[in-house]
């Protein structure tokens, strides 16, 4: 929907820095609502509620059409995401349920069959994954672990999507190895203590290694992932609920 007076519907976002709304923020300050409390005293046309006095008054059949109205981090948050959330145990859980009889399970799936739903599924396929760490981290640290780090190696470290979200859904720093094939490394490593050119395997690893590439979580995006966590186990929980109705 168009928020601009020409109707032109690619103009469908009121930029933050916008003053359109002058005249409704004076309005709003003018009111000595309790709200102004919390904001210095007086309104700014660059917050939501000027913007959206002005888009009722100004285009009444853009606000008669509008389903939802959001902030525009808000919006992309919730189209990449929505209702959509899986359950990635579609071969069994290995941790930390040891469940091989575990199922997986997408909710939220509807008929749309666009590239959008794709991409969509994708990335909720690639959260679930990174909660699924998650869970396994928290059942370690409950019972005497305290991990803050995880050194990851296997083909999984090719995907940089993956690496983040095991860094801000965990709240872990991550340490990508520098070395593309960790496993011909290793066996190098066990090779060259073999054949003796060092003492033992932990002078191999230590002469050998190639270091890591670190990620460190990010606080704002590790925050974001708090609801989608309790849905990750709820999932959890009521996929046992309908496994026990027999």
């Amino acid at each position: 929907l168009s928020v601009s007076t020409t109707g032109d519907k690619r103009w469908d976002t009121i930029v933050w820095l916008d003053h359109r709304a002058i005249a409704e923020a004076d309005e709003c300050t003018a009111s000595g609502h309790a709200v102004l409390n919390y904001i210095g005293g007086v309104m700014s046309p660059e917050m939501a509620t000027p913007k959206l006095m002005w888009l009722k008054r100004n285009l009444p059949r853009t606000w008669i059409e509008a389903g939802y109205l959001f902030d525009l981090t808000d919006f992309l948050t919730w189209q990449a995401t929505g209702s959509l959330h899986v359950l990635p145990d579609f071969h069994g859980n290995r941790s930390p349920l040891a469940d091989p009889h575990a199922v997986g399970v997408v909710s939220g799936l509807t008929l749309d069959s666009s590239f959008d739903s794709l991409c969509k599924l994708y990335w909720r396929t690639a959260v679930g994954i990174a909660l699924g760490v998650r869970h396994v981290l928290e059942a370690l640290n409950e019972n005497g672990y305290l991990i803050d780090t995880l050194h990851v190696t296997g083909g999984h470290t090719k995907n940089p999507l993956l690496m983040e979200l095991y860094a801000d859904a965990t709240g872990c720093t991550v340490i990508e190895p520098l070395a593309d094939e960790a496993v011909l490394l290793g066996t190098g490593m066990i090779a060259a203590t073999a054949a003796g050119l060092f003492p033992d395997l932990n002078a191999a690893c230590l002469a050998m290694q190639q270091g890591g590439r670190t990620r460190p979580s990010n606080p704002k995006s590790s925050g974001r992932f708090e609801r989608d966590y309790k849905v990750f186990l709820e999932m959890h929980r009521q996929r046992r609920m309908l496994d026990a109705i027999r």
